[in-house]
């Protein structure tokens, strides 16, 4: 049976995945706005001088597509909100079930976690098929952050 325990993430590192996630999110809110506005503002211009009352059909596709890309930029790094929201590191005690050998000498390591499925330990160390040692990572992000024997 593998052992998982969540330990308490720091206020500092629960900001710092707050704004991995905030950052993409606001600068593509940005941008996506600035650019609706302007292509809303020159169809509105271009039908006010032209007498064109069907500004309308031109404007509410706009709108729909303005709503579409900000729900696809909400679901951009999602994962890091939701470790945010949660406050825990996972920490799980796995096996090691392959040993993938590199050229360069730093091997890669499958695990039998359901969540993190391989890991390069840094810093670097040696393991063999069935070792067994502890490993943290962000639950939602999937990301390896450290070892432990």
């Amino acid at each position: 049976m593998e052992d998982i325990n969540l330990i308490p993430m720091e206020e500092d590192y629960k900001d710092q995945l707050r704004l991995a996630y905030l950052r993409p999110l606001r600068k593509g809110v940005g941008l996506l706005s600035a650019f609706t506005f302007l292509i809303a503002f020159m169809g509105v211009y271009i039908a006010i001088h032209r007498s064109a009352y069907h500004i309308l059909f031109f404007l509410l596709p706009l709108g729909f597509a303005y709503l579409y890309i900000l729900n696809k930029l909400r679901q951009v790094k999602l994962h890091y909100y939701k470790d945010y929201r949660l406050g825990y590191i996972v920490k799980e005690q796995v096996k090691i079930t392959k040993v993938f050998d590199t050229p360069s000498g730093i091997n890669i390591y499958w695990l039998s976690s359901e969540d993190i499925k391989s890991f390069v330990p840094d810093p670097y160390r040696i393991f063999r098929e069935g070792d067994r040692v502890f490993v943290y990572y962000l639950k939602h992000a999937k990301e390896y952050l450290a070892y432990e024997l």
